[in-house]
């Protein structure tokens, strides 16, 4: 089995239980990838700036590039985003 088969089937499976999850198990989740996205911040801009590179080398339109690159306010969005109450968004 391939990484992506993997990690499909493992999408399918969070997905079942997502959706029989009520919303302070949801909530629950949300705030701890928030605070793991937090703790790691570090790694993640890390890691993202050799994929930069790469794309720069393989000669990525700089829009793309753009889309490419968290820094740490974008970062910071995203854990605001998810974490702390901040729940789904609002339908209608």
């Amino acid at each position: 089995m391939t990484v992506l088969e993997t990690q499909g089937l493992a999408a399918k499976r969070a997905a079942r239980a997502l959706a029989v999850a009520g919303t302070a198990r949801k909530n629950a989740a949300l705030e701890a990838a928030a605070r793991a996205i937090e703790a790691r911040q570090g790694e993640i801009l890390a890691a993202n700036a050799a994929d930069l590179e790469a794309a720069r080398a393989a000669g990525l339109r700089p829009a793309l590039l753009d889309r490419l690159a968290p820094d740490e306010g974008r970062i910071a969005g995203v854990v605001e985003g998810g974490g702390a109450g901040g729940g789904p968004p609002p339908r209608g």
